[in-house]
């Protein structure tokens, strides 16, 4: 299957499930505060169900949450068919990346909210929806787990 990326800009909001959801762009995201960044995460995840998303992790950075934020909304749109991709509401292209060596390997880390990344940004949406999937299960896995009492 071979992805073009629509020319069309993301629109402002659109329905999801009967709910009618604000996209945000990187522009806009980064003007917030942290609590109101937190609270536009929050939302977004509370609209669509928390089980249906990538876990928001405790003490996530200001760029962990606006990548999450974007992420989310490109895995929506996605969902009804539209193909956006993160850089199509201004993510840059490294944004959330770190700089340091990871674990002693020269290169770069993944990204911050550990999404599937290729060079040049771009990221085939069946990629995205597999590992968002797979990380849902993973930490189902880990809460089912921790309550276990095995230690």
């Amino acid at each position: 299957r071979s992805f073009c990326p629509t020319a069309m800009p993301p629109p402002a909001s659109f329905t999801f499930e009967e709910a009618e959801l604000t996209l945000w762009t990187y522009g806009q995201l980064e003007q917030l505060g942290k609590a109101q960044l937190k609270q536009r995460a929050m939302n977004l995840r509370d609209s669509v169900g928390a089980d249906r998303l990538p876990p928001m992790q405790n003490g996530m950075r200001t760029e962990e949450m606006i990548t999450w934020i974007i992420q989310v909304q490109v895995m929506l749109l996605g969902a009804t068919g539209a193909e956006y991709l993160p850089k199509d509401f201004g993510l840059p292209r490294e944004f959330g990346m770190v700089e340091q060596p990871y674990f002693g390997h020269s290169g770069q880390a993944p990204t911050a909210a550990g999404a599937p990344a290729e060079a040049g940004g771009d990221v085939d949406p069946e990629l995205v929806s597999a590992h968002a999937e797979a990380r849902r299960g993973a930490e189902a896995a880990k809460q089912r787990n921790r309550g276990q009492g095995i230690w």
